[in-house]
């Protein structure tokens, strides 16, 4: 068995000798890699770029500088406030609880440590001890009720403007009928006799219901009469001689719509117009009616019944008392159909040799047996030219001369004995011709 040899190449770059170049040159340590520092774009050795990455870089470099620098600049500082060493930028003095700050109510200038805010706010501040003082006063002139100056009725002071707008009865309001401001509790009596407004009004509800009241007689001319409250409803709905609009899109009075629908002859004598759509209701319905009859069975002559539709198509092809030709040849009688078949078995002569004819051909295509005795079975048609060509027992002469009758089965046998006279000579005369050509 073959062994296949492994083939080593030198890395152009180390020199070690390895079976796949292409993975050594990932881990090869004089392989050329790009640093991985963001913004470097230095290349070195794979050997050398941790060493490159930590100390080497230019990026690290100038970042050990910067942090260097601010490390020399940060300085300390002691918080007058709460006495704490504290970095010179750092926000304690923003932060400090101890700082002096200012109270925010207003009217108080005093300033304070920022813990004690609160406590000052609460205990010491003058400002604050003056607005409790107010508030409470303001709530007790609010809950205190005095008499409203109109009506009289005790309010308190939060619900005076309120009471005074909506519920005092002595408040001025607008007439409803718009004549003028009157006092709330006098409206009904204003309303009653001395708005003008109010009575116009009046005025004219009371002329109003007398015109309503008025008989009057319809305007279309039915002859009937209504009050005019009622009049306007009668000639939209109930008067006769409103005119109305048919589906066909003719218009007509509402007395003359059946007329005009109608099947009859009547719109004539009213000279009412035909509705176009009752014509092809009548032209569809006598169309209906006319089918209808087509499809009823009537009795034909010859006894059969049949649909007025087809009784034409029946005269023509299976009437039995229609007239036909007989049609055998040397018969030309014209005779019913239904009695064709009795004509044909008493009175044709026409059939009479068609039927001859059938019966002779039916004797000669019966079977018999070989008149020659053979056993085979042929049609009396057929016997002569069987006998004179195919029996294999029919009896002929001899062919070589002899005289005797032979059958055609027994001419091998008869030609080759001594029955036959003609052969046993020919055989002889064979014999000596053939001795003579041997000596």
């Amino acid at each position: 068995m073959l062994v296949k040899k492994e083939i080593k190449t030198s890395c152009w770059q180390c020199g070690e000798l390895v079976s796949d170049l292409r993975e050594h040159d990932k881990t090869c340590a004089f392989t050329t890699v790009v640093c991985r520092n963001p913004g470097c774009t230095a290349k070195v050795r794979l050997e050398d770029l941790e060493w490159h990455q930590s100390i080497g870089c230019r990026l690290v470099r100038l970042r050990n500088v910067l942090i260097e620098k601010v490390r020399l600049n940060r300085t300390e500082e002691k918080c007058f406030f709460c006495m704490e060493t504290f970095e010179s930028k750092s926000r304690h003095r923003q932060t400090c609880i101890a700082r002096a700050t200012p109270c925010p109510l207003f009217g108080c200038s005093e300033t304070v440590p920022l813990v004690c805010l609160k406590h000052h706010m609460l205990h010491d501040c003058s400002s604050y001890k003056n607005r409790v003082t107010l508030a409470e006063r303001n709530r007790l002139a609010v809950s205190e009720c005095f008499p409203c100056d109109k009506c009289g009725i005790p309010v308190t002071q939060r619900t005076f403007s309120k009471h005074k707008s909506d519920s005092c009865e002595f408040r001025l309001v607008h007439c409803t009928g718009g004549c003028e401001d009157i006092e709330y509790c006098r409206m009904s009596d204003h309303l009653d006799n001395d708005c003008p407004v109010t009575r116009y009004r009046r005025e004219l509800l009371i002329q109003q219901q007398e015109r309503q009241n008025t008989i009057m007689q319809c305007i279309l001319g039915c002859g009937q009469s209504f009050s005019k409250t009622c009049l306007v409803s009668h000639t939209r709905t109930d008067c006769p001689c409103r005119f109305v609009q048919c589906d066909c899109g003719a218009t007509v009075k509402s007395r003359d719509l059946k007329l005009h629908v109608s099947l009859d002859l009547f719109y004539t004598v009213h000279k009412v117009p035909r509705c176009m759509f009752a014509v092809r209701r009548e032209g569809l319905a006598a169309l209906s009616i006319a089918r209808e009859r087509k499809s009823e069975l009537i009795q034909c002559e010859c006894g059969l019944k049949v649909s007025l539709r087809d009784m034409p198509q029946h005269k023509i092809d299976s009437c039995g008392c229609r007239m036909v030709v007989c049609t055998y040849s040397g018969c030309s009688k014209t005779i019913k159909a239904g009695k064709l078949s009795q004509h044909h078995r008493v009175d044709c002569v026409g059939a009479a040799l068609e039927r001859e004819r059938q019966e002779r051909g039916e004797r000669l295509q019966t079977k018999i047996d070989c008149p020659n005795g053979c056993g085979t079975q042929i049609k009396k048609v057929n016997v002569k030219v069987h006998c004179r060509h195919e029996c294999r027992a029919k009896s002929f002469r001899c062919r070589l001369g002899c005289g005797r009758m032979v059958r055609l089965d027994e001419y091998d046998q008869h030609i080759r004995s001594d029955e036959c006279s003609a052969a046993t000579t020919r055989n002889k005369l064979a014999e000596k011709s053939k001795l003579r050509n041997q000596g």
